[in-house]
Parts: C-alpha cells; structure tokens; sequence
C-alpha cells in the first residue's frame, strides 16, 4: 500500500545508528522515501562533481582515500561540504519523498526543512561496532564517527528520537505507529 501526503518527515542521526534501517520500514510500508547518502552517491559521480573534487585534493582519488581526507581534513572536509550540500538540498527539495533520510540534517543548516524530524540513536559502544564492521578499519571509524554533531546534539533538536539498541520487532512498530500518527493515518 502506497502512502501519499505533502507532509515531510525528516530522519537523522550519526554514523552507524540505524538510520537506513528506519526508513527501510517506511519504504517497506509504502512511504515515498529517499536518502539524502543515494542522491550525494549519484551526484559524487558525475564528471562535474569529480573535476570539482579532483580541484579541491589536487588529484583524482577515489571514494576510500576522500573519506580518509574528510575525516583529517578540515579545509578539505569544509570545500567538499560546500560542493554537495548545494545540490543534494536541491535534488531533495524537488523530490515527491514523504520522509527524506538527512544524516548531517543540522550540520548542513537545515533545520526547518519538514514538519519533523525524528532522530536515529544508539548506544555508542554499539554504533563504533557497526561502523567498524561496515570499514574495516577501527582508525577510520573513530575518525568518521569524530567528524559528526555528538548523537545528544541531534537529539535536542528533534521531535522524536528513535533508539535502535531496542529489539527490531519493537523499533519497527514504534516507528509504523509514529509514521501512521504524523502523516494522519489513526
């Protein structure tokens, strides 16, 4: 079943909390979602992003090597920022998406963007796991995990916080019910 509303439903959170998780439920549940990480994927590879970036690192280098330089380095991490933030905002205000995942939802200065935002959390000990799993590489996600607003920051600035250490089955039905209520299904 398909669910349409012209209300927007923000989800955000750090590295490694679950975020994808959550919005896989509403897509599963028919909401028109879309990720903000799909829309800066495709638009990191098309040629005038990579002339761009190869401008601001001084070389073509591929994704690996430019996550390592974003999270050591400040001016790179700042010009890199400015390049997509611009044009995934734009991709995402021109979407039909009914929820919009936005992982660096307030670091980007988008507060406002929505009616709400619900916040994907969990424990730290956790979230440096998952990352570590996903990497790798312990150094790098130490790195990446340092680079973002600490959980409680996003966490005061939304409406809903949703924590992903709760069992699956709990999280999915707390999150359903959440969605039916915002977007006026009782």
């Amino acid at each position: 079943m398909e669910h349409r509303s012209r209300r927007r439903l923000i989800i955000t959170g750090g590295i490694a909390q679950g975020k994808s998780t959550v919005l896989g439920y509403l897509r599963d549940a028919g909401y028109a979602t879309l990720s903000a990480d799909d829309v800066a994927r495709r638009v990191y590879e098309e040629a005038a992003t990579q002339d761009r970036l190869a401008e601001i690192v001084g070389r073509r280098v591929g994704r690996a090597e430019l996550r390592a330089l974003l999270a050591r380095d400040a001016r790179v991490r700042r010009e890199v920022n400015a390049l997509m933030h611009g044009e995934v905002f734009r991709r995402l205000a021109a979407s039909d998406a009914q929820v919009l995942e936005i992982p660096l939802y307030a670091e980007a200065c988008l507060l406002g963007f929505g009616e709400e935002v619900w916040a994907v959390t969990c424990d730290e000990t956790a979230r440096r796991r998952r990352l570590v799993e996903r990497l790798g590489d312990e150094v790098e996600a130490d790195r990446l995990i340092a680079t973002q607003l600490p959980s409680r920051a996003k966490n005061v600035l939304a409406d809903r916080v949703v924590n992903t250490d709760d069992p699956p089955v709990l999280v999915r039905q707390t999150v359903l019910a959440w969605a039916s209520e915002f977007f006026g299904r009782g």
